[in-house]
């Protein structure tokens, strides 16, 4: 029995107590003799409790707690299996697909499950005589809406096919989440010294957080530069003076807790307090009692992996310890700001009673003259008459978006272009064009109503999404090998190092892996982040996405030399 386990609680339903003591009048005459089988069996049931213990679950008429070990041993004894926790638990869809490919080769032979040999390993790992149905496991592992289950099952599956319990698995995500965790960099460039455009915008904001503001939320659709614009102000001057300590979190596990948020900021070893674990509320007290007493920036990315559909047209906090959290933080005084990015608007907060206190940024495309003076950074500058024409047509086709537009200057440094917005233009004009007509075609109530970036325009989004697929398809067919690489690469789900990218086609010769990764540089399809000691490699999470559909046919076809 694990340790956790034996200083928790369970719970203990009228239901279970009944179905208890039936089993108990049927196999022992009296309490006695069931605890006396309790003691032939303590090495790994634990130590026998008393008399009056047992009957007050044994005689319970409502719904009551226990310590784990109680139940657990009674179900051991009198129900040959151990205590079921039927409370329901979400599942992280990475834990799901790993337990169904460890079930599969454990259990599938010719197509076929062997039920028979998953029930004997349940029963021997769990020493449970009632192991789930497979009708039970087929509604579980098939149904990709299903993402919650009941904790029994869950833990057991984790126990059986993975040698961990389910709350093992979760510290372990947590932990390395944790060791992971790396300063947020910009999503435009890896140089925050090539910043341009948005002075005006940065100066609002820093007067809000030098302010009465003490939540800043970044908000807009993925590429727009809501992490580039955190970074940006993150290494303000006048924000670093007034809040010298900065610390980051980036929410991009399949299973994020508040424990993520306290560990950067009370420590690991605060943090790790067994009797901090246990109380989430505790948790969250302590770690606003740091922050109000030290002045501290909290710089938290991707925020939109906590939340969930309300049901009503908004979002709400999968865990409500992030509630908790940030409701307090509008209500009450503190030295310290926090700035978060997300795809979707974070719900109300403390009932919308001091809107001073908070400010939700919603960020639009760059300007005609931002994108400009971008593209020059770039290496693309176009000279006044028709190439200007060209690149401005091309940044209002997609609204300013910067990974879009980052993704087009790439390929027109790379050959046969080398710069030449003419000869882009002549081969990939006509995708432009398509995208003007189709912002011209009806579907808004009027030009001034047409839809628009700051509204979340689902066009825009296929629009970006397509942009990165056709440069995904071009970079196929003239690099295969960087294709190779690009769509390997992104099975790492975190930053890694240039070595361990070139590993993924170490079978090729030496300057063909260093051509292929050089190639996604120039073509900005990698982005860097520095370390104090190192440089680590990532893809943006819409490039990513594109090279992991992408992949298992590009792997067939390319992986042999």
């Amino acid at each position: 029995m694990s340790e956790s386990n034996t200083s928790r609680l369970a719970v203990v339903t009228p239901h279970l107590s009944r179905k208890l003591q039936k089993e108990r009048k049927r196999k022992y005459k009296s309490v006695e003799s069931l605890l006396e089988k309790w003691q032939q069996d303590a090495d790994y049931l634990g130590s026998q409790p008393s008399q009056e213990k047992v009957i007050e679950v044994l005689n319970s008429s409502t719904r009551t707690t226990c310590r784990y070990e109680l139940i657990n041993g009674l179900c051991q004894i009198l129900l040959d299996r151990p205590y079921r926790d039927n409370s329901k638990t979400k599942v992280p869809p990475s834990l799901k697909h790993q337990l169904c490919c460890e079930f599969e080769k454990r259990f599938k032979v010719s197509g076929q499950v062997s039920w028979s040999e998953f029930s004997n390993a349940w029963t021997e790992r769990l020493n449970d005589s009632e192991p789930p149905s497979s009708q039970t496991l087929r509604n579980f592992f098939n149904d990709p809406q299903r993402d919650s289950c009941e904790h029994w099952l869950i833990d057991g599956l984790c126990r059986v096919l993975l040698d961990c319990s389910f709350e093992e698995w979760r510290k372990e995500v947590n932990r390395q989440s944790v060791m992971r965790l790396q300063p947020i960099v910009p999503s435009l460039d890896c140089d925050i010294t090539n910043w341009v455009g948005r002075e005006l915008l940065v100066k609002e904001l820093l007067s809000a957080l030098t302010g009465d503001c003490h939540l800043l939320s970044l908000v807009g659709m993925t590429g727009i530069g809501k992490t580039a614009l955190a970074t940006k102000l993150m290494l303000e001057p006048e924000l670093r003076q007034l809040l010298p300590t900065v610390k980051t979190v980036s929410f991009d596990g399949d299973f994020p807790t508040f424990e993520l948020v306290s560990r950067t900021v009370l420590g690991d070893a605060a943090a790790n307090s067994e009797e901090l674990q246990k109380e989430s509320d505790l948790l969250v007290r302590l770690t606003l009692a740091q922050l109000r007493s030290t002045p501290c920036l909290l710089v938290l990315d991707m925020l939109e992996v906590l939340l969930e559909f309300d049901g009503e047209g908004g979002h709400q906090f999968r865990d409500r310890a992030f509630g908790q959290f940030f409701d307090e933080v509008v209500r009450t005084e503190m030295p310290s700001r926090i700035i978060v990015t997300s795809q979707y608007q974070l719900p109300t907060l403390a009932e919308g009673r001091y809107p001073a206190r908070s400010r939700a940024e919603l960020l639009k495309g760059l300007t005609n003259t931002e994108a400009l003076q971008l593209f020059a950074q770039w290496g693309i500058e176009a000279t006044p008459g028709i190439e200007l024409d060209f690149l401005k047509r091309t940044i209002a086709a997609y609204e300013g978006h910067p990974l879009a537009l980052r993704v087009i200057a790439g390929e027109m440094r790379e050959p046969p272009y080398n710069g030449d917005i003419l000869s882009y233009w002549h081969e990939f004009g006509n995708e432009i064009e398509a995208v003007e007509q189709l912002q011209k075609e009806p579907g808004a109530r009027s030009r001034e109503d047409k839809p628009r970036l700051d509204r979340y325009s689902p066009r825009l989004k296929d629009l970006v999404k397509t942009r990165i697929e056709s440069a995904f398809h071009r970079l196929h067919q003239s690099h295969p090998l960087a294709c190779l690489l690009l769509c390997m690469g992104a099975v790492e789900r975190r930053p890694i190092e240039r070595a361990h990218w070139l590993f993924f086609i170490d079978n090729y010769d030496r300057e063909e892996q260093i051509c292929a990764f050089e190639t996604l540089q120039r073509r900005f399809l990698l982005e860097s982040e520095k370390t104090e000691h190192r440089t680590l490699y990532r893809l943006h999470p819409l490039i990513r996405r594109v090279a992991l559909d992408n992949l298992p046919e590009i792997e067939e076809e390319l992986s042999s030399p």
